[in-house]
């Protein structure tokens, strides 16, 4: 490609300006043979907004995916009051009980 000549390290491979201006001007050509500058942005920036859409909605997908996937762990490691009043942001109140077990234990080889 033409920027890909004039960045040759070498300078008797880049083109000369004479060269440059004619090809630079053929593709003007093209350009409002085909459309004008007007058209051309407006149909990029569609292009861009289009694109955009895609990933918003990529990325959404994603995210409540995750959301999802917290939320089930969430219902998995605590009771489901204290979990939906933690998904709300409000404070969960600390429970006082008479009597409680506590039970520890260790399955051979699970935590090695």
């Amino acid at each position: 490609t033409l920027m890909r000549r004039c960045w040759a390290e070498e300078p008797s491979e880049r083109p000369d300006f004479g060269y440059v201006k004619i090809l630079l001007r053929k593709f003007n050509k093209d350009i409002e043979r085909s459309s004008n500058i007007l058209d051309n942005l407006l149909s990029r920036m569609e292009q861009y907004a289009n694109n955009l859409e895609g990933l918003v909605e990529e990325r959404t997908q994603a995210y409540l995916e995750e959301k999802r996937k917290a939320e089930a762990l969430l219902y998995q490691i605590l009771p489901h009051p204290v979990a939906e009043q933690l998904k709300r942001g409000e404070m969960v109140a600390a429970e006082a009980f008479d009597s409680v077990t506590i039970y520890f234990s260790d399955i051979v080889g699970f935590t090695a």
